[in-house]
């Protein structure tokens, strides 16, 4: 049970190969620190390099007099649920990081039609990024390159190693054998969460492992009830990034019996409506255009494979920028013309705006162990401006990295190898009794169901915990120890979703409760915790964001 086949030991060892885990171990090989990087599939192949769309941006601050400026869009958007000090640190930061892009085998450019990223007012440097295929190849090259990064593909995080508060190392999983990794700093870049819902726009295989870990490990997870849901295409081609921006030329939207979903509206009405949904891509119950989301998600659980769209002739003659390279690339890479193919989108699991609780340095709390990307809660809060994720995660993890830098030169861990196996060994054996009536398989097409029904854009508390109740009968039947920790990983996760969606009785942001339709005139952010084996989730009304 548990046993350990292979041990290596490192200064640092980076979970997770996209943007933020090799700009940490880019950063950290520079410092001459001996890096083991662990991902589940290969260098360069997690959620940055599948974005199914042509390009990602990256939203900058754009000089001293842009700074107040970019604060107030953050913070208009976050709804006073984030941390001030992480926010500082990101427009000072900003600016400076997008260098670490070419450090890693991208070619970022400034995109040059000023126009806001999504959910901001202002307009500034918003640098793009694309040719992913090219992107990857070069990033394995230049992990294959350094004599200082020594890559372990194909490998789960299982468990998070500590010694009175302080990070010792971790076993990870690969090709059915436990590898035991001791370790002075560790950095969790093992991304989202999306892969919980059966709708995503993510790799299969991120099922929020990180958060689960750190969880054990004694970390704290925040604002994980604000999860960005973004429509995405389910036909012609399915898993396909939908161009929020073409709802201006949008002409009616229909269930699959072909009833109009606003037949209650005036023209004039819904065509307004379109529009200002236009203007953003993740659902926000902040604006009135809300009502396309949810009477999306509305037709669904009547029946609907999600819904129909239909577009004017003259949506292929906005040739600016911000259309062009969408609906070429559209038509290019995935051969899709909106006007001529029938439009069929649903609301897919995108970000996730919370997570492992950091201090501006990317630091849990547990010394040693930092968070970076989207495993963490950095600037994001009930929602998140648009080109602000591969930024945080360049910031972030460049911070991480420099304060990690200062627990190599500490003396060598007292906690031996052989200590450090016990300690997994034990913990498995909780695992020893349970007799498991349910494959991983079985498990996770539940969780996806689950999830994607009644943790959706649209919430209640009747259908969030019958959905709750049915994970605990998952959990009680499913062993991981005869079938994998993924899945075990994804109940513990899906779990804490239900917690924070059914703690937040209010709609802020992101989160939509269909019977608390209003926003608390009190702020409070939602910590969850895992005390004595049991997940515990309490209101911080103490947090002042000013």
């Amino acid at each position: 049970m548990g046993t350990i086949l292979e041990r290596s030991e490192c200064d640092v060892l980076v979970v997770g190969a996209g943007i933020a885990g090799l700009v940490a171990a880019v950063q950290a090989a520079e410092r001459g620190m001996k890096t083991i990087v662990a991902c589940k599939g290969k260098i360069a192949g997690g959620a940055s390099y599948f974005p199914g769309k042509a390009s990602l941006g990256i939203q900058v601050t754009k000089g001293a007099s842009d700074y107040e400026l970019f604060k107030d869009d953050i913070g208009q958007v976050a709804k006073e649920m984030n941390d001030p000090k992480i926010v500082d640190a990101y427009l000072t930061d900003s600016p400076r990081k997008i260098g670490l892009l070419n450090r890693i085998g991208f070619r970022p450019w400034l995109r040059g039609d000023n126009r806001p990223a999504c959910f901001a007012r202002h307009p500034r440097d918003i640098f793009m990024i694309s040719d992913w295929q090219e992107a990857s190849r070069n990033a394995r090259a230049i992990i294959g390159s350094s004599k200082h990064i020594v890559p372990f593909e194909r490998s789960s995080l299982i468990r998070i190693l500590t010694d009175h508060g302080r990070i010792v190392g971790a076993v990870i999983e690969r090709d059915g054998e436990y590898l035991l990794i001791r370790c002075k700093a560790m950095v969790l870049a093992t991304g989202g969460l999306a892969s919980l819902y059966q709708h995503n726009l993510y790799p299969n295989h991120l099922y929020g492992g990180g958060h689960a870990a750190a969880l054990e490990a004694g970390c704290q997870l925040v604002n994980m009830e604000y999860i960005q849901f973004i429509p995405g295409l389910v036909a012609p081609k399915n898993k396909v990034l939908f161009g929020e921006h073409t709802l201006k030329y949008c002409t009616g939207m229909v269930d699959r019996e072909g009833n109009d979903l606003f037949a209650d509206l005036s023209r004039s009405a819904s065509e307004a409506l379109f529009v200002e949904r236009s203007a953003y891509a993740p659902f926000s119950c902040d604006y009135a255009s809300q009502i396309f989301d949810i009477r999306m998600m509305e037709a669904i659980r009547a029946g609907s494979d999600g819904v129909r769209l239909t577009f004017g002739a003259n949506l292929y003659e906005d040739r600016s920028e911000f259309y062009a390279i969408y609906l070429d690339w559209l038509k290019r890479e995935r051969g899709i013309d909106m006007c001529a193919d029938e439009i069929c989108v649903a609301p897919f699991a995108h970000s996730c705006n919370g997570g492992i609780r950091i201090d501006e340095h990317g630091e849990t709390a547990v010394a040693g162990l930092f968070a970076v990307g989207e495993v963490s809660s950095a600037i994001e809060g009930a929602n998140r401006l648009g080109g602000n994720s591969v930024g945080g995660a360049l910031v972030f993890a460049d911070r991480a990295i420099e304060r990690a830098a200062q627990y190599r030169d500490l003396h060598e861990s007292s906690v031996s190898f052989d200590e450090m196996a016990h300690d997994f060994q034990s913990w498995c054996a909780r695992f020893a009794d349970i007799k498991s009536t349910r494959t991983a398989t079985e498990v996770l097409k539940t969780v996806r169901q689950l999830l994607w029904i009644n943790a959706n854009v649209l919430r209640e508390h009747g259908s969030l915990s019958d959905a709750l109740a049915r994970l605990d009968e998952l959990e009680t039947a499913y062993s991981p120890l005869v079938h994998g920790f993924d899945a075990y990983h994804a109940l513990v996760v899906a779990k804490v979703l239900l917690l924070a969606m059914l703690g937040r009785t209010e709609s802020r942001g992101a989160h939509f409760r269909a019977d608390y339709p209003s926003a608390d005139p009190r702020a409070y952010r939602q910590i969850v915790a895992r005390s004595a084996g049991v997940l515990e989730i309490h209101r911080d009304y103490q947090y002042n964001p000013q």
